[in-house]
């Protein structure tokens, strides 16, 4: 199943987005779950590198979408990041953190299928790559290159 945070203040985009999701997700069998949170300080208090795409608002008011963007890569250098905005001109920030792309508002179907057709594709593509561990009371993501070796002691790892 993919993972999906909807980081976005304004709630008929939020309908919109999710709508676009579901129809993608019947279109191509695919098992969805949608998070919605109505703005980043909100989403990055619940952040534990537990989704897979991050759809994100950059104009929103109390911290925008870039700062947010930068406060997730601390936590997960691999969820991918896809910007909503309304000016074409901020998608070029999305360079600083990695984002995968950008969708304009108002948003299309198409072009945005497209978009989230290549963050599905790439997730499988590195789904092996790292492993979702319990860490600090918390779920962290962990490169695979980065475990040197695994002890299990009564069930715990």
């Amino acid at each position: 199943m993919t993972r999906i945070a909807i980081v976005e203040d304004e709630e008929k985009y939020y309908h919109i987005l999710k709508e676009y999701i579901q129809k993608y997700a019947g279109e191509n069998s695919e098992e969805i779950e949608v998070v919605w949170f109505q703005n980043g300080v909100e989403f990055l208090e619940k952040f534990h590198s537990d989704f897979d795409i991050l759809l994100l608002d950059i104009e929103m008011p109390v911290m925008d979408g870039i700062s947010v963007a930068r406060d997730a890569r601390k936590v997960d250098d691999y969820i991918i990041i896809i910007f909503i905005t309304n000016m074409a001109q901020y998608a070029i920030h999305g360079y600083e953190v990695n984002a995968l792309d950008y969708v304009i508002k108002p948003i299309a179907y198409y072009p945005f299928s497209v978009k989230l057709r290549r963050a599905i594709r790439m997730i499988r593509e590195t789904s092996g790559n790292s492993l979702l561990l319990p860490f600090d009371g918390e779920d962290r993501r962990i490169p695979t290159k980065d475990i040197l070796y695994v002890e299990v002691h009564s069930h715990t790892i």
